[in-house]
Order: structure tokens, then C-alpha cells, then sequence
């Protein structure tokens, strides 16, 4: 079967055509099935830890936090924003001891908390979240990449993919990238950022979810 680009793929298989030279890719010739297959490896690693420690798709989420603090960071920023610019689709509840995720537990974004739209944090402007296990519940829309539109993806990060995907096709022989196989049967395994090109590096580094209180 033919091997379709994951949902938050960074880039496709025309960004890849413009960083080969010397007619060592064309679509028409080329098992491009192999090239979604490598799209789709360095789109998937670049969620993991070891790398930009993000979910890319664009996508409504919940995530539950334990309370008894004043700030909560969400796995999947940036926030959704409108076109008037204002973050949207952004609900907290305080269920406290109890879990209760009801109505009345729901607050109300800058009277109760703030957020900050590129790291995915909550902050309660003039309490701390109730005690309790898995108590807060954020509920939000984000993501860098919208689903199936690669396009939509930061112009570095698409850049980044388009060009080590290039340079695994060049050295496609070295790889034993031979075939559709990738990354089910293949010999590339993608967990070291150091085997990345220098470029690359530099663009996860910057996107690199941020951890911290704003």
C-alpha cells in the first residue's frame, strides 16, 4: 500500500526535490512512497523528548495536572489564536479533592488565570490550584502543524525536515534505504540529535517546547 504522510508531517516530498541537485530525485522515477516514509520518521521523532518534546499536530486536547501550584505547562503549545489574535478554545477546571469537573468548577480565563500562547502555560492570577491528584483539567486546542497540511508547519521546521530527509535520500546507500521498508523494516533509527545536520539542530533547538512559568 502506498505509504500516506502521517498527520503532522513537516514537509513533503516537492520541499524535499528542491534541496537535491544533479537529478538525484525526481518524483516521477523515484519511490516516493520511500520519501514520505523518511518524512514521516523525522516528523514522528521530532515529538519525542530528545527532540523538540512536543505534540505538532494541531488538534482539541485534554490534559490533566495535579493542583496545590500556581502554574500548569500543557505537552502540545502553542495555544490556538483567532484572527483577531485572541487565544481561543482554552477551558480550566479546578476539580480540587474530589475530581469534580462540573460546571460550577470551571474558571474563567483573565478573571481567574492567564495563559501564555507559546508555551502552553495556565497560571492562576491570584490563587494556586486546589489540592489533589490529577485535579486540573485543561482542555485547549494546539499544536504547530495542522492535520494533513504540511504547509502549515513553521517555515524552519518544514526547511529542517525537507533537508535532512534530502540528506538520508542522498545517502540513501550508507542507510540501506532501498525500499518502502522505512521505518518499519529499515536500517535508520532517529534518537541522537547529534546525527542530525547542524542546520536541523539549530531549528529544534529554537522550538524546543519550553518548560518553565511563562
Amino acid at each position: 500500500m502506498p505509504v500516506e504522510l502521517v498527520n503532522q508531517a513537516l514537509c513533503e516530498s516537492n520541499d524535499v526535490q528542491e534541496f537535491l541537485t544533479g537529478g538525484d530525485y525526481n518524483i516521477s522515477s523515484t519511490p516516493e512512497d520511500t520519501i514520505n516514509a523518511l518524512i514521516n520518521l523525522f516528523s514522528l521523532a521530532m515529538e519525542g523528548g530528545a527532540f523538540l518534546d512536543r505534540g505538532l499536530e494541531k488538534k482539541e486536547r485534554v490534559e490533566f495536572f495535579d493542583g496545590g501550584c500556581s502554574y500548569v505547562q500543557v505537552a502540545c503549545p502553542p495555544f490556538s489564536v483567532s484572527e483577531a489574535g485572541e487565544i481561543e478554545n482554552v477551558m480550566v477546571w479546578d476539580g480540587g479533592s474530589t475530581r469534580d469537573f462540573s460546571d460550577g468548577n470551571r474558571l474563567t480565563i483573565y478573571d481567574d488565570f492567564g495563559v501564555s500562547e507559546k508555551t502552553g502555560t495556565v497560571r492562576m492570577l491570584y490563587a494556586v490550584f486546589g489540592v489533589g491528584s490529577r485535579s486540573v483539567k485543561v482542555q485547549y486546542t494546539g499544536g504547530l502543524v495542522e492535520t494533513k497540511k504540511p504547509k502549515s508547519a513553521p517555515w524552519d521546521l518544514r526547511q529542517a525536515c525537507a533537508m535532512q530527509v534530502a540528506n538520508w535520500w542522498q545517502h540513501r546507500s550508507d542507510l540501506a534505504l532501498d525500499s518502502v521498508s522505512v521505518p518499519a523494516g529499515g536500517s535508520l533509527q532517529l534518537s541522537d540529535p547529534s546525527k542530525l545536520l547542524p542546520f536541523v539542530r539549530q531549528v529544534i533547538h529554537k522550538n524546543r517546547r519550553f518548560r518553565g512559568p511563562w
